[in-house]
């Protein structure tokens, strides 16, 4: 081992109309400084393309 640190740092989290109570989750975890918890962009876009329009609005 080179003595490296592995990890990640900056985590954000989409959903989509969550009805199981993990939008909650999220929004908590959102206030303690956890994750960012975003509404996925398609969602907001009328789209189908929720992996494309979160990994694009992800990458700004």
């Amino acid at each position: 081992m080179n003595g490296w640190p592995i990890g990640a740092a900056d985590f954000i989290v989409f959903s989509n109309d969550c009805f199981d109570g993990t939008d909650k989750i999220l929004d908590r975890l959102d206030a303690m400084g956890v994750v960012q918890h975003l509404p996925n962009p398609a969602t907001l876009m009328e789209s189908s393309q929720f992996y494309r329009k979160a990994l694009a609005y992800g990458a700004q």
